[in-house]
């Protein structure tokens, strides 16, 4: 079991479940969700479950200090709940989601939010007023009235809702060159927001953090409320141009650079290909999908997105 926090919330995905005399089966062939709340002897008092068609992950659970129970995370398809509420991902990428119940587990809300591509949840934190999530994703996403664009990267995000999980603001953790990661929050005593993460070259707007002495480094800052998409501290890099995208045979690369090396990984983080100075990628043994190529010279390491399009 995963996710239990000091007020005896549980969460995880399941295929079927039996909590106390109750029997949860998830609606399709894929998983759904389910909260159980149990009392400090470990006594179940409530169980519920959210879930509908294709896969839902709740990845962080937390209460206010009304009682009140959030669940966050991220889901293709519809979220069924009680009352005749549901909420359905905007595409066929994951979208991210909240839902608020009552400390008796009635479901209160639900929100989705999510882009064009894909959105993953990482991380909740709730404040006496606030509710700050934080995340990655790539292409565009809206939440609320703030847009954010990641670029050709990942890119991460936070953003600040209120309790009734209206969005208020945001910003996009963006890297000119590389892939950003936030993967935790946390708040002090006197509530001030803390994010940590990893980054591959830099964050824009962030100008106190180095250069990653490996592929990747740590971050730890405090979260300063800013504008969405604040692009500052970008670097010059030399021209790179990669077409068509998407392709269905052949990538063609124009690189202005005297030595580097091309790979080309799969959405599973697998090598696929390798090679060095390379002008042209012939792709046509892998099947449709999204894939990533990195490019690693002395000057810079530059990860993009391709996608791979069969008619």
């Amino acid at each position: 079991m995963s996710d239990v926090n000091t007020k005896g919330n549980l969460s995880q995905k399941y295929g079927q479940v039996i909590i106390a005399d109750t029997v949860f089966v998830a609606e399709t062939s894929d998983d759904d969700v389910f909260i159980a709340r149990y009392s400090e002897a470990g006594e179940i008092l409530w169980a519920t479950k959210a879930g509908g068609v294709h896969e839902e992950r709740v990845i962080d659970l937390k209460t206010d200090d009304q009682d009140n129970i959030y669940a966050n995370g991220h889901f293709v398809g519809v979220i069924n709940l009680d009352n005749d509420l549901s909420i359905q991902s905007s595409t066929g990428w994951a979208d991210l989601f909240i839902l608020k119940y009552s400390s008796s587990g009635d479901i209160l809300n639900a929100r989705q939010f999510g882009g064009s591509e894909l959105q993953q949840s990482a991380a909740m934190e709730i404040t006496e007023d606030h509710i700050f999530l934080t995340g990655t994703f790539l292409g565009t996403m809206t939440i609320g009235n703030n847009t954010y664009n990641a670029g050709d990267q990942t890119a991460g995000f936070i953003s600040r809702f209120n309790h009734d999980l209206t969005p208020e603001t945001g910003w996009t953790l963006r890297s000119f060159s590389n892939n950003v990661f936030p993967t935790t929050l946390s708040t002090s005593s006197d509530e001030k927001i803390f994010l940590g993460g990893s980054y591959g070259n830099d964050i824009s707007g962030i100008t106190v953090l180095n250069e990653p002495l490996g592929p990747f480094d740590m971050f730890i800052f405090e979260y300063q409320e800013g504008t969405v998409n604040n692009i500052g501290n970008t670097k010059s890099f030399p021209e790179i141009k990669i077409f068509p995208n998407p392709a269905a045979d052949k990538i063609q690369l124009d690189i202005k650079l005297k030595n580097y090396q091309v790979s080309l990984f799969n959405i599973n983080g697998i090598c696929l290909w390798k090679g060095q100075n390379p002008n042209s990628l012939d792709i046509s043994m892998f099947p449709s999908g999204v894939y990533f190529l990195k490019i690693f010279s002395a000057q810079l390491e530059l990860n993009r997105r391709i996608v791979i399009q069969k008619e």
